[in-house]
């Protein structure tokens, strides 16, 4: 679970050199709100500055979608950047 505030959430998405745990927080956000277009432009983002478990998040999401082919192909980009499938991401 992530612990970020509101405040440190929007300045970490405004910041240049961005982290992608501030666009899986907020991907997370949208999902519980059934925002999932949105959610997914988020996970999308962070796995480009390297956040693995916004891939997770993003198969997950596609999965809930019934988009069952974008969900295994986001599993696939969740374990090449881990190098494995954990306990988490099977929902174990």
């Amino acid at each position: 679970m992530c612990s970020l505030s509101k405040t440190d959430l929007f300045c970490g998405l405004c910041k240049k050199d961005q982290e992608g745990i501030y666009h899986t927080a907020l991907g997370n956000i949208l999902v519980k709100k059934g925002e999932n277009s949105s959610a997914i432009n988020h996970f999308s983002q962070a796995i480009e500055l390297g956040d693995p478990a916004a891939a997770n998040n993003l198969a997950t999401t596609y999965r809930i979608m019934g988009d069952f082919q974008k969900s295994s192909e986001a599993y696939g980009k969740y374990i090449d950047m881990v190098g494995y499938l954990d306990d988490y991401a099977k929902g174990e």
